[in-house]
């Protein structure tokens, strides 16, 4: 697992393997009903009713229903009449009944079981990343709702701010300490932050309908946001990640398994290209001699009339070996591609995580340095607007000084989501 620290953080205020069905989604059983309130209740919401994610455990279910059917093939039974009996010394050969049970050579159900197998546990392993790649694009669609969230918030906070200001430049215009411009300006700066707000608000629905999507629900059901998110900070690094991401990733594990299932189809290729052998019994109903004078019958008993009982043994010899040999070929070419396959798993694994290492650190410096310049910025607002009161001047500053602290809050906010959906990708990959 990743090691992590999370600690809370208000950007505005501080100026943030089992086999079976019940053990890979024993999550699922403690999920109360009612309205999901944390996004680990909504990860659950989302493993239940993922229509994808179920395909993928039926899938892991079929492939597991493979094993047991690589047994003995059936026997054959059979029973023959004869039309015209056949005459014999101790009677009449009347029907015959044959059994016969083939055998493959020694190991190969075992190998064809072994491969099934394998075949599973990379259906399984793909069941896991499928689940994995989900419960990121919950989590990501989850950080971008929030960021929006409080994006309006934001900007309704500083909407009433600028209002203010709108107030205190009309009361310098009136008394004749400043100009109309003063006002003016702030009109406009209060009307271009209207126009941002209600682009936001259009886009706090989009989100929300693509996040109910995650979860296959209504596009309108509301969606708890929490007032701070946490801000989880990665104790590992680079290597020792991606050491565990080798180690962990279930779809490398995926093809892990399909490799041995290759290799054990290799093995069950060439087995069946052995003999294999046929034990099984005849047994032939007789009827009893009567035609015969009695001192011939009474030589007979008690043979007469007996049933014949006959052991029987068959080899199948494969002389047309070219099948044999395709299947061979066949079975080394397909591990020669998963081989390739792994490859480039494993280097897209290794760019997908220098891409979401770099936004972790980007991201975390972002969210330190925008903490400072709000401080900074708001003292100086404090002390331009202490300014302006006493002799109307430098009113186009405090704009300006505020439109910074405006922008450092809402990329403070946009910094913590992209930290949070880094470390998400992160855990995604192992």
């Amino acid at each position: 697992m990743i090691l992590t620290k999370q600690y809370h953080i208000n950007p505005i205020n501080s100026v943030m393997k089992a086999s079976t069905l019940v053990c890979c989604l024993l999550f699922i059983a403690v999920y109360a009903t009612g309205n999901a309130q944390t996004l680990d209740d909504y990860l659950v919401m989302a493993a239940d009713s993922n229509a994808a994610l179920k395909a993928k455990f039926l899938a892991y279910q079929a492939a597991l229903e493979q094993v047991p059917q690589m047994g003995l093939p059936d026997p054959e039974i059979s029973f023959g009449y004869f039309i015209s009996p056949v005459e014999t010394r101790v009677g009449a050969q009347e029907a015959r009944f044959s059994a016969m049970q083939m055998f493959p050579w020694f190991g190969t159900l075992g190998v064809k079981k072994d491969m099934k197998t394998e075949a599973a546990k990379a259906s399984y392993a793909s069941f896991e990343q499928t689940k994995s790649d989900l419960f990121y694009q919950v989590k990501a669609a989850y950080y971008s709702l929030y960021e929006s969230e409080q994006r309006i918030r934001i900007m309704e906070e500083n909407l009433e701010i600028l209002k203010t200001f709108e107030s205190l430049a009309t009361t310098r215009f009136e008394s004749g300490t400043a100009g109309m411009v003063d006002v003016l300006r702030i009109q406009m700066e209060i009307a271009e932050l209207d126009n941002r707000l209600l682009f936001w608000r259009d886009k706090r629905v989009l989100l929300t309908t693509a996040f109910n999507q995650q979860l296959n629900r209504d596009p309108d059901s509301g969606v708890v946001m929490p007032d701070t998110l946490e801000v989880i900070e990665l104790l590992a690094d680079k290597s020792i990640l991606a050491d565990s991401i080798l180690a962990q990733n279930d779809r490398l594990a995926s093809f892990e398994h399909m490799k041995l299932a290759h290799e054990y189809s290799i093995k069950a290729a060439k087995k069946m290209g052995a003999p294999a052998f046929g034990l099984g019994v005849n047994y032939v109903l007789v009827s009893e001699r009567t035609d015969l004078p009695a001192g011939q019958a009474a030589m007979l008993t008690p043979a007469n009339g007996q049933d014949a009982l006959m052991p029987v043994m068959s080899i199948k010899i494969p002389l047309y070996r070219g099948k044999y040999k395709a299947q061979v070929k066949e079975a080394g070419l397909n591990l020669e591609a998963m081989e390739s396959l792994e490859d480039e798993q494993r280097n897209e694994l290794q760019t997908n995580l220098e891409r979401a290492w770099v936004a972790h650190s980007d991201a975390g410096r972002r969210i330190k340095l925008y903490r400072e310049q709000i401080k900074v910025a708001g003292q100086a607002r404090q002390i331009l607007i202490k300014a302006y009161s006493a002799d109307g001047k430098d009113f186009e500053e405090i704009l300006r000084v505020q439109r910074m602290l405006l922008n450092y809050e809402l990329e403070i906010i946009k910094a913590v989501k992209d930290k949070n959906t880094a470390v998400a990708k992160i855990k995604s990959l192992m």
